[in-house]
């Protein structure tokens, strides 16, 4: 049946509408019968229309295409480009036959227009679904390279803190915990865009953001998470990791215990330091979640016990004292070896205006050790056989 068709139908044009004699309408009405036929084939039965006397140009033009197109892109033409390529050539070829088919057939003259246009939507549809993801977010973000940036105000920060500790707004707490970062690394010269955009501008919102929050936060954070309001032991902490209240907000108090440690880090007031500390002694117990966090924490308090004066040294001694009884022999351990090194360094020079110091630190050591003595008794025999084998080397030694 196929075939039949094909041989039905695969007439020049010239043979449609006839080369000497005949009725001019019916040549048309059998035209326009095969156009409306050639709409309706698939791509494998599309039947060229063109004239008698094309054949050779065509194809040239065919054998053009072909080199003009690899092997596996001629697959993919499609059928509206083929017929609108067989009708550019009709028009230059043929132009009165061309004039003829505008006359009284136009759509066939705009069919391939309208296929084009479904084509290129459907290419565009491709492409936006081949579009990688957050593509389009980056370029935005490539043009605004310096966004605005919300200013804070102290009417803002006395509005966050009354949402959150008269009705326990989670969203005036997260808004404050973002202001809290970008306290504690205001004035940092390698700060990055992607932070908050958010810009403390006085030292009153600083002040005012930095002391609600070492002061509150550790209570509220505590309501949430449903532990005791003081203290605390660190299998409890352990057990609620795994819980839905530490998975919706573990993220907060890890923000709030980094960017606490970091702003420590950066300041040179001691009195600024001292009160940081001793608010941050009550956050202890959350660090045993974090084991990165607690070897930080207990670096820089020994530093500032070791380098500190006055009320400093008491307060991070404290600090290290707390760590080490409630997290675990792993802390304590830390601790006992951090304590004895800064100790030692200390005493390398040794002079009149240092001396109380040094006695200080010496007094600091003793009861650390005197909080486990078992670990106390195996750190103190290493360090024992180290300034004996010292105080050996030094009497053998030769001297000039």
């Amino acid at each position: 049946m196929e075939g039949n068709f094909m041989d039905n139908n695969t007439r020049t044009v010239d043979e449609e509408l006839g080369s000497s004699n005949g009725d001019m309408h019916s040549k048309v009405s059998e035209f326009e019968t095969t156009m409306l036929t050639l709409r309706r084939l698939d791509e494998k039965d599309y039947i060229d229309i063109t004239p008698d006397g094309l054949d050779e140009d065509d194809s040239e033009d065919k054998e053009e295409d072909d080199n003009a197109l690899p092997g596996q892109n001629k697959k993919l033409l499609s059928e509206s480009e083929k017929h609108k390529r067989q009708l550019e050539r009709l028009k230059e070829k043929d132009p009165e036959f061309f004039e003829f088919l505008k006359d009284h057939d136009k759509e066939l003259l705009q069919f391939s227009d309208e296929d084009n246009d479904g084509n290129e939507e459907d290419d565009n549809s491709e492409n936006e679904e081949l579009a990688v993801p957050g593509e389009e977010q980056i370029s935005d973000r490539k043009d605004s390279k310096h966004p605005e940036r919300k200013v804070i105000t102290t009417a803002i920060v006395d509005g966050w803190c009354k949402s959150i500790m008269e009705d326990q707004s989670l969203g005036a707490l997260r808004s404050l915990m973002r202001a809290f970062r970008t306290a504690c690394h205001y004035g940092d010269s390698g700060t990055d865009d992607s932070g908050p955009n958010l810009s403390v501008m006085t030292s009153n919102v600083f002040n005012k953001i930095m002391v609600f929050v070492l002061t509150e936060v550790d209570g509220i954070f505590r309501k949430l998470l449903g532990i005791s309001s003081s203290g605390g032991k660190k299998g409890t902490i352990l057990e609620l990791k795994d819980t839905r209240r530490w998975m919706k907000f573990g993220s907060l108090v890890k923000s709030y215990l980094s960017n606490a440690l970091h702003v420590l880090n950066q300041m040179t007031d001691n009195q600024m330091i001292s009160f940081t500390i001793r608010r941050l002694r009550s956050s202890i117990i959350f660090l045993a979640v974090f084991p990165t966090l607690l070897r930080k924490y207990v670096k820089a308090a020994l530093h500032f016990w070791g380098s500190g004066e006055g009320a400093l040294s008491l307060v991070s001694f404290l600090f290290i004292r707390d760590m080490a009884v409630r997290l675990g022999s792993d802390c304590l351990e830390a601790c006992l070896k951090g304590i004895y090194k800064v100790y030692v360094a200390n005493c390398k020079f040794v002079n009149s205006a240092k001396l109380q110091q040094i006695q200080f630190l010496g007094n600091c050591v003793v009861e650390l050790y005197g909080v486990d003595l078992a670990s106390a008794y195996q750190h103190a025999f290493v360090f024992i056989r180290q300034l004996a084998m010292i105080l050996r080397n030094a009497i053998t030694m030769k001297t000039k």
